[in-house]
């Protein structure tokens, strides 16, 4: 399971600038100039490991369902992702709670959950039919 946002980004280190702890709008002048992407980890997964199962979470902000849903399938064929959990700080904003959608790339039925328990209990469950189907 590859959690959201594992190492987006990092700073670049400067040990030539002092930096004042009573200046506040320098401290965020430095981190802005100083931050940088990492490579994304979640790319490298499959190449690293090809039989793993590789479940990866997409979280957007302000997009309808239906994007939502468009977004979540292409980062998981993009990533090589076999389930995707996706969710929108808007829809759960509006729901008043936490909702997470789980998209299997290959189908185009999505789930739903609603809540923290249910989620988890939703990735359980789905843990254990596969892992039941990979005995038998």
């Amino acid at each position: 399971i590859h959690s959201a946002a594992v190492s987006d980004f990092t700073f670049r280190k400067d040990t030539s600038v002092k930096l004042n702890s009573n200046n506040e709008l320098g401290f965020i002048e430095y981190l802005s100039k100083t931050i940088t992407s990492t490579p994304k980890i979640i790319q490298k997964i499959k190449e690293w490991r090809k039989k793993t199962y590789l479940v990866g979470f997409k979280f957007t902000v302000g997009k309808k369902y239906d994007e939502l849903i468009k977004i979540a399938k292409d980062f998981s064929l993009k990533n090589n992702c076999d389930l995707m959990v996706a969710n929108d700080k808007e829809i759960m904003e509006r729901m008043g709670d936490h909702i997470a959608y789980f998209i299997d790339p290959t189908k185009d039925h999505v789930i739903s959950f609603v809540g923290k328990d249910e989620i988890a209990r939703g990735l359980i469950d789905h843990f254990r039919i596969l892992f039941s189907k990979k005995e038998n």
